[in-house]
């Protein structure tokens, strides 16, 4: 299916094709050792026409096309919970064709400056190829992988190549300064936001539940999919099998239990 990027366009690539995912994707995500970042980058890459893509979008893109992709493995239910500060347990369904899609001005520069304090500086749009020198950055040392995440990221706004170096010399930033990038990743987001409402039906406290697409594809594994198959592999081979998508195989099952096949 064709994909209108929420960025429009702001690195280079306005829309993309974006395959519905099928069980070879799954079993190939299944197969990796990674950050859920690097996770959701893959499999993502793996649903469109070229790696090269990921340079023209933005990350936010890339977000977008990764909550789009894990929902249709969900078939658009994605059930998620949380424990209110009552200790009551919540649950909610995140349905991504009732979210808005908040889409970039065509007229958004993809370098922004601002003054702080008598000094311009550069805020920059990044890609998804940013993100991955960002995730190779801060694995180096595992340990200190979301710190360093961060820090890459912080870094790579402000339009300085990535390297131990420059990472220490923003330290030096005002602290305010420092952090604006994330302010600056707020201020201009773009794609459909990845948290869903509730109240808790106990005390009435309003909760915002984040849905945390890129782990949730940690769930799988090789033998999930195999048990997947089982279900179904009365009435197709498994290389058919893994050419379906989760749409396609939800209606044989349904097929099977009305008694249609």
């Amino acid at each position: 299916m064709q994909v209108e990027l929420p960025s429009q366009g702001l690195l280079g690539l306005r829309e993309v094709s974006l395959e519905l995912p099928k069980y070879k994707h799954v079993r190939a995500i299944a197969q990796l050792n990674c950050s859920p970042e690097m996770r959701g980058i893959e499999f993502v890459k793996s649903l469109i026409p070229s790696p090269e893509f990921l340079s023209r979008m933005t990350i936010q893109d890339k977000d977008y096309l990764l909550i789009i992709a894990v929902s249709a493995l969900h078939l658009n239910s994605i059930e998620v919970s949380a424990t209110c500060r009552c200790g009551n347990k919540v649950s909610v369904v995140y349905d991504i064709t009732k979210e808005e899609v908040v889409d970039l001005s065509q007229s958004t520069p993809s370098v922004v400056t601002k003054e702080f304090q008598g000094k311009s500086y550069e805020y920059h749009f990044l890609s998804a190829a940013d993100e991955v020198e960002i995730i190779d950055y801060a694995r180096r040392v595992p340990e200190e992988y979301n710190n360093r995440y961060m820090e890459g990221y912080i870094c790579k706004v402000f339009g300085l190549p990535l390297s131990e170096e420059n990472v220490q010399s923003t330290f030096d930033y005002d602290l305010t300064l420092y952090h604006s990038p994330l302010l600056f990743r707020e201020m201009s987001f773009h794609g459909v936001r990845d948290f869903v409402s509730a109240s808790c039906p106990k005390c009435g406290e309003k909760l915002l539940i984040r849905v945390q697409f890129a782990k949730s594809l940690e769930v799988w594994s090789p033998e999930d999919v195999v048990n997947q198959y089982l279900q179904v592999s009365k009435y197709l081979g498994f290389s058919e099998f893994l050419e379906m998508s989760f749409s396609e195989i939800a209606q044989i099952r349904a097929n099977v239990k009305s008694g249609a096949i």
